[in-house]
């Protein structure tokens, strides 16, 4: 659980910063300081990386799901207080 805490921190911080470059190769295009081909490889990473993002909370959940079939739904529930715990999402 530990490494998916670091994955979706990692991924979460690559997201940002997709989105932020994203943001300036757009409004330097309109400034027509950028080529169109930049705007869309800056889309193409961001959608990569959006892509990533979902994949590491997708397999958190799944592992999650494997450890409450594991060690029993009950026992699951009384260790942490809740039958799924989810990383906190920012997006």
């Amino acid at each position: 659980m530990e490494t998916a805490k670091e994955q979706h921190q990692a991924v979460q911080k690559a997201l940002a910063s997709a989105e932020e470059n994203r943001d300036l190769v757009t409004r330097a295009y309109h400034e027509g300081l950028m080529e169109t081909q930049e705007v869309i490889e800056s889309q193409i990473i961001e959608a990569f990386v959006k892509a990533q993002y979902q994949r590491i909370l997708y397999e958190h959940v799944e592992a999650q799901a494997h450890l409450e079939f594991v060690v029993g739904k009950g026992v699951s529930s009384a260790l942490w207080g809740t039958s799924t715990v989810l990383l906190s999402s920012g997006k």
